[in-house]
């Protein structure tokens, strides 16, 4: 895991919409805690390719740093 920030998920490229929802479950670029960072959420596809740092978030409807963490974060099983 690299530490790029993912471009998709910068305040200019998102709507109000996405804005308002980040800002709803807290979403924050660095999770705290390792554990809970998005590539481990049931909610989140990482993007295809080597060093992607991108990912889809289906709770927050884009893109997501794979570091991050947000309040709707649950464990993939």
């Amino acid at each position: 895991v690299g530490s790029e920030m993912c471009i998709r998920d910068s305040p200019e490229f998102l709507s109000r919409g996405e804005q308002q929802m980040r800002k709803t479950h807290r979403y924050s670029e660095r999770s705290t805690t390792a554990a809970q960072a998005c590539s481990s959420c049931q909610f989140f596809s990482p993007d295809v390719g080597e060093g992607q740092e991108c990912g889809h978030c289906d709770i927050l409807d884009g893109g997501v740093n794979q570091q991050a963490h947000c309040t709707a974060w649950a464990l993939r099983s």
